[in-house]
């Protein structure tokens, strides 16, 4: 066997070298890209995140509006004077609220701020047939839907969050509406700029059209991200990528080709000479050792180019390396190294405490500690550090802290919560009587009572109080607002839990059992008035109503929003006005008795004077005459009262005494009675009376 040529071993280690820099290139290239798109995956859920809270926190007063118009939905007047007010508190519980708007019968008949909006005002939600393709669906399930962005009719462009109502029977009312400003709500978010060379877009899922930002976001493999657009059942597919397109070419590619190069020339020419000259072996061994150390310091330079900050210190927090994410976090030119610096000066003040107490914890066995707090710097920014402890050989026991850039989140964190702050405080500040109710237990024992056998619910809980007042034990109370509270009375039993049980009084039983039928059935909302017995012992009469949230399975019965009126002072006025109409109608039927008696005796003597056949003679015919000015004088004296009960003189008639001829004042009323014939006895003698004679009459 003939030994292998020197060139040829030189040829085949410089190409098997060249071949290892290429698997090298491969994976440089792999982890530079798998880099890139985390980092942009970190931007897409970072802008879910951010889009879906700003129109969450934005439209969740949609659901209290719908609540708001089922509670006033039945007075029209009531409804013209409380929307401006309950409007214009949600308008300023958001930021990027341009109108609240209410549109029954799909109709917009109320939109609050009026001016600017002029132009909604009448507008028909149905004649649209892309906005009728949208909302049908809504209508048949009770979703709340969003619309846009989308050019308005009143200008501008807007995202419309609608959410439809129901009357009692169940029927379709009309829609309540809050419309997003998109300018607004794009300035709240980075979906039309994203920072850097990226660029996003929205649109609707299963290749829907674009909704907002770039189309071309969503070309050459993006990073999709779904959000649930605010409290409802829209849902946009965000997409983020490079405006460029992904790298092809990792930033080590060079120096791994150069590098892989220098090796495999140094390797081939290393083992040229070796091959040709034994006696150098030792020397070239030496030369390629020092080659390979170059290159592995070049392949260090990867580490450099980490997208998070990575942070070596010693126990006592003394910073030993720090790569260039870390400069940036913290706003420290690399000019100015941090080796040497004391770790903690690098947090914010208020913050070193709770820092050095949780590094403590690695010195006391814990194997990992996970950290918020605030850089030293001039900017408002957050981080979160999670810090590991390794033996460093020679140095020690070192940490090694893995920093990463928390701003967004943490700003939407507290955006979250100032919205749950102002939407707490709409409900405690509420007029109206709210409570938030879990029928979540009784949903449980419903099913037991199916298997029971039990199909009339409504019968069997009147047959069976105890078992009444069982189930209303399993309604939990979940909140209550002030003026429940001040309404109801005592809600808290002996635990401090809130209960209904003391509202289960024997009036209020049938209201309960239809609220439980109501669940029972699966509707999805119920309107009662209830009469009930207030703290003070008087009869109350409250106008009671609860929602469940529908989604796609039905009804939501663990979180059901109830709304209480008292309506006491509405059905006290009612009874009294049907006092007053029975009283009008007993005064009109006394009026015509009153006024037919005389004008019947003036129309039937005044007949008699036509007499054409000679019947009478004149003295019969002057009778007739007086008696038709008698009875006229009557008639006036009845209309003389009228005219003074209507100016308010009603039950104080005013009357003239005088003493008068009893059996005269007989026989005048009897001759108004033409046609019957009455057998008259008078006692002997006269018989005189003090009376009115026109009232005695």
């Amino acid at each position: 066997m003939k030994p292998f040529k020197p060139r040829y071993l030189a040829v085949l280690v410089f190409a098997l070298i060249l071949a290892i820099a290429a698997v090298v290139d491969v994976f440089a290239r792999q982890a530079h890209l798998s880099e890139h798109q985390s980092e942009v995956a970190m931007q897409a859920d970072a802008l879910a995140r951010d889009l879906s809270d700003v129109i969450a926190r934005e439209t969740a007063g949609v659901n209290t509006l719908a609540a708001f118009v089922e509670i006033t939905r039945g007075s029209q007047g009531d409804m013209n004077e409380l929307f401006p007010v309950f409007a214009r508190s949600l308008m300023e519980s958001g930021e990027t609220i341009r109108s609240v708007q209410l549109a029954p019968g799909a109709v917009i008949r109320f939109v609050y701020p009026l001016a600017g909006n002029e132009a909604a005002l009448g507008l028909d939600l149905m004649e649209d047939p892309d906005r009728r393709a949208l909302l049908e669906p809504a209508i048949e399930t009770g979703s709340t839907v969003v619309q846009g962005p989308v050019e308005l009719v009143q200008g501008g462009i807007g995202i419309l969050v609608r959410r439809p109502v129901y009357d009692n029977d169940g029927d379709f009312w009309g829609f309540t509406a809050i419309l997003l400003d998109w300018p607004a709500v794009a300035a709240n978010t980075e979906l039309e700029e994203m920072s850097g060379d990226l660029i996003a877009g929205a649109r609707l899922p299963e290749m829907g059209d674009v909704v907002a930002g770039s189309p071309e976001a969503f070309a050459g493999e993006p990073v999709l991200r779904e959000i649930q657009v605010g409290a409802t059942d829209t849902t946009w597919e965000i997409a983020v990528r490079p405006a460029e397109g992904w790298p092809t070419v990792a930033h080590a590619s060079l120096y791994v080709w150069v590098s892989g190069a220098i090796l495999a020339f140094v390797a081939a020419v290393a083992t040229y000479v070796l091959a040709a000259r034994p006696e150098a072996l030792r020397k070239e061994r030496e030369k390629a050792r020092q080659e390979l150390a170059v290159a592995e310091a070049r392949y260090q330079a990867m580490f450099q180019q980490a997208g998070v900050g990575i942070l070596i210190t010693d126990t006592q927090g003394e910073i030993i390396s720090a790569n260039p994410a870390v400069y940036r976090l913290v706003d420290r030119p690399q000019t100015d190294p941090l080796e040497g610096t004391n770790a903690n000066l690098l947090v914010h003040a208020e913050d070193r405490d709770r820092s050095q107490q949780e590094m403590q914890k690695l010195l006391r066995g814990q194997p990992s500690v996970q950290v918020e707090t605030r850089p030293n710097t001039d900017q408002e920014r957050w981080t979160s550090t999670h810090t590991t402890m390794i033996d460093g050989g020679a140095q020690g026991i070192l940490f090694v802290s893995i920093v990463e850039d928390i701003t967004v989140r943490r700003r939407a964190e507290l955006a979250l919560t100032e919205s749950e702050s102002r939407f707490r405080q709409l409900f405690e500040h509420a007029p109206v009587a709210i409570q938030r109710e879990d029928y979540s237990r009784v949903m449980a024992t419903f099913a037991e009572l199916r298997t029971r056998g039990i199909e009339d619910l409504r019968t069997y809980l009147t047959d069976h109080p105890e078992m009444l007042r069982e189930i209303l034990e399993q309604v939990r109370i979940i909140d209550a607002n002030p003026a429940a509270r001040d309404l109801q009375g005592h809600l808290d039993d002996a635990d401090g839990n809130l209960n209904l049980l003391d509202r289960a009084t024997e009036p209020t039983h049938a209201t309960f059992i239809e609220t439980l039928v109501g669940v029972w059935e699966g509707r999805s909302s119920l309107e009662q008035s209830v009469e009930s017995i207030a703290r003070d012992g008087s009869p109350q009469y409250l106008d009671v109503r609860w929602n469940a949230p529908v989604t796609p399975e039905g009804p939501d019965y663990s979180n059901m929003m109830v709304t209480i009126a008292d309506i006491t002072e509405l059905r006290e006025v009612q009874l009294r006005l049907e006092e007053l109409i029975e009283s009008k109608d007993r005064f009109l039927a006394s009026v015509a008795h009153e006024l037919r008696t005389p004008l019947t005796a003036v129309v039937g003597f005044a007949q008699e004077l036509h007499d054409e056949l000679g019947l009478y003679g004149d003295e019969e015919k002057e009778e007739f005459r007086e008696l038709i000015a008698f009875h006229s004088s009557e008639l006036s004296h009845i209309i003389e009262d009228l005219l003074v009960w209507a100016r308010g003189d009603i039950g104080e008639v005013k009357v003239h005494p005088e003493v008068i001829d009893l059996g005269e004042g007989v026989r005048q009323s009897l001759t108004t009675l033409r046609g019957v014939d009455l057998d008259v006895r008078e006692p002997d003698g006269v018989v005189r009376a003090v009376a009115d004679p026109a009232r005695l009459r």
